[in-house]
């Protein structure tokens, strides 16, 4: 017990020496430009994805430009990632649908007729209705 006690204090006094050797640390001096490649930041107009940024005219190729087009136009992977989005958003309101209350009403109206079989059974008609009213 005294030597597992002895060793822990051996390793904290190890790791504290260790802190405390070096100079303290003093950030550098760094030349830093006062403009960049603009001088003044152009204000953004509209807010561009990335897929409008049109780096393709660059080639200057218009068989690249039409693949472009035409990849934007008919990408279904991104389609297809949209909708199993909106249909996870369904899923999920379909799922927390049973925590809010629910109503419902009903309303039946039936008649049945017999005609007379024999002297037992005479002939009967009967008139009903139904009104059901359930809150959840």
């Amino acid at each position: 017990m005294k030597t597992t006690a002895l060793l822990g204090i051996l390793a904290v006094l190890v790791l504290e020496a260790g802190c405390t050797m070096g100079p303290k640390y003093k950030r550098p001096a760094v030349n830093v430009p006062q403009e960049y490649r603009t001088p003044e930041p152009q204000p953004a107009t509209q807010a561009s994805s990335l897929g409008n940024e049109q780096w393709w005219q660059l080639y200057q190729d218009p068989v690249l430009t039409q693949l472009i087009h035409t990849a934007i136009a008919q990408n279904y992977d991104v389609r297809i990632a949209a909708a199993r989005v909106l249909e996870a958003q369904a899923q999920v309101g379909i799922t927390r649908s049973n925590q809010f209350p629910s109503a419902s009403v009903g309303a039946d109206i039936y008649s049945q007729q017999n005609p007379k079989v024999s002297n037992v059974f005479p002939a009967y008609q009967v008139n009903a209705g139904d009104l059901n009213l359930s809150v959840i």
